[in-house]
């Protein structure tokens, strides 16, 4: 039978290659080069992966180790792969269809090309079969010597301010859309802090802000989310319901982990909260062009300083349940999901909306789910932080605020009531909340890192911060954004 196809002299050549060749010679073939054509297997999968990943960089067949879960850096690789289930099982030069991207591309492959193919993915399905050898590992040792004992750090009363500053407010747009990218006017504000702004001459905001914001966004964007946070909120509040009193208790538990305070100063209250009446009227405010050098420090050393209270809140506000996993699950385990999704999802909002326009035209009070307050009446020795939150997550939020709220006033001792009225006018204003919500977390986060190792608590830390000029806070904060060990020796030498 006369041999005419390449296909059949390629099978001739891999099965019986010397009668091929005395077959070749007879009948002067063209092919007679096909036996340097017929590789390895070996051979053949490299030259196949050079073809496949000029289509695409990230295709080829490659046996991946046991235990690789062919991700690089935890992401998913672009894929480009060949399905066995895709293999033509037909004659030779049957095209195999290459996926990449939306393009798709065909490359001819012979019989035997097919045949090694299948070999290949047999022993590719081996490998990935292949059981995962735990790594060894080294017990613990118990250390020799004891860990060196430091003296507990002592603690000052606390100073009244001739005036105390109002309460502040987390606010939720429950109907809000989600989009992929920040709010246009939001992003607006950083790029150009408007001419009567405080913010617009701040020594840290007005160059820093919008840095501090993308930060921040970037950390709650990648926040695990399995739900929306408005379907969250009704499920934790009826789970809730029947244990206010054991999660005001945890909520408290985790504040006095943090911050070595007396119990006794925090009054956490789950629910609804309540309106506190605005009762710090000036009677002459000043426009903020006609300050004085020192009223304006004093209103932005305010600024700065709440921009760290409201960091401090919102991180835990985040992160606070993983604290007390065991406690939570105990109440439901149901909680953990819905209590990261409820805040992580709700705070993403403060970049996909612009909360300022909503508090503009409804109020201060508008859709406010926790607020805190100072309760310190004249010659009363001992001040009470007050904190009501609608869910868990949001009390511990209001608490952590409050005991920053309180740790920073030191910072207020020195300024007589009109002074304060200024000061709170311009830096404690409700309306730019949202704002210091965005900057204020990653604000936090970096003054965490340069505070380890410092031989000092977290409060007596805070507080000489506060107590220092404004010049001299906000020489440590802007170092704290663009030369952490810088800041961190700033701020190990103050007193």
């Amino acid at each position: 039978m006369p041999i005419k196809s390449k296909s059949q002299w390629r099978w001739m050549f891999e099965n019986d290659p010397e009668m091929a060749k005395e077959w070749a010679e007879k009948t002067k073939t063209k092919y007679k080069d096909l036996p340097e054509k017929v590789e390895s297997e070996d051979d053949f999968i490299d030259e196949l992966n050079d073809k496949l990943t000029t289509i695409n960089p990230y295709s080829g067949i490659q046996a991946p180790k046991a235990n690789d879960s062919m991700t690089s850096g935890g992401a998913p690789l672009p894929t480009s792969t060949i399905s066995q289930d895709k293999l033509p099982s037909g004659d030779a030069g049957t095209g195999l269809y290459h996926s990449s991207g939306e393009k798709k591309m065909k490359v001819k492959l012979s019989t035997l090309e097919i045949r090694l193919l299948r070999k290949a993915f047999q022993k590719l399905a081996e490998v990935m079969e292949a059981p995962v050898k735990e790594p060894e590992t080294t017990p613990f040792e118990a250390p020799t010597t004891e860990p060196e004992e430091h003296p507990q750090p002592t603690k000052k009363p606390f100073t009244r301010p001739a005036v105390l500053p109002q309460e502040k407010n987390l606010y939720l747009k429950k109907t809000a859309e989600f989009d992929e990218n920040v709010d246009s006017d939001v992003s607006k504000f950083w790029e150009e802090i408007p001419e009567e702004h405080p913010y617009r001459n701040h020594p840290i905001l007005s160059t820093k802000g919008k840095e501090l914001s993308e930060q921040a966004y970037k950390y709650t964007k990648e926040k695990p989310k399995s739900m929306h946070h408005g379907e969250a909120i009704q499920r934790i509040i009826s789970i809730e319901k029947g244990h206010k009193e054991q999660l005001e208790a945890l909520a408290k538990t985790i504040a006095l982990q943090i911050f070595d305070i007396d119990p006794d100063l925090i009054q956490p209250e789950l629910g609804p909260p309540e309106k506190k009446q605005d009762t710090n009227k000036s009677e002459v405010v000043k426009k903020l062009s006609d300050l004085s050098p020192e009223e304006l420090g004093g209103v932005h050393k305010r600024i700065t300083l709440n921009a760290l209270t409201q960091g401090s809140a919102v991180h835990l506000f985040l992160s606070a349940h993983h604290m007390i996993e065991e406690a939570i699950k105990q109440i439901s385990p149901e909680l953990m999901d819905l209590y990261s999704s409820f805040a992580s999802g709700s705070l993403e909002e403060y970049w996909l909306n612009d909360f300022t326009k909503l508090i503009s035209q409804m109020g201060a009070a508008s859709g406010s789910i926790g607020n805190e307050f100072i309760d310190w009446p004249e010659g009363q020795e001992q001040p009470r932080i007050v904190a009501q939150g609608l869910l868990f997550p949001v009390l511990v939020q209001e608490i952590i605020k409050g005991i920053m709220e309180l740790l920073t006033m030191d910072g207020l001792k020195d300024y007589d009531e009109q002074e304060l009225l200024t000061i709170y006018e311009y830096a404690d204003r409700h309306v730019d909340e949202p704002w210091l919500i965005q900057v204020g977390p990653e604000l936090w986060r970096k003054f965490l890192k340069i505070i380890d190792g410092l031989d000092d608590s977290l409060q007596n830390i805070i507080r000489k911060l506060s107590s220092q000029s404004p010049e001299v806070v906000h020489d440590i904060v802007l170092q704290l954004v663009e030369n952490p060990e810088t800041a961190k020796e700033l701020l190990a030498s103050i007193e």
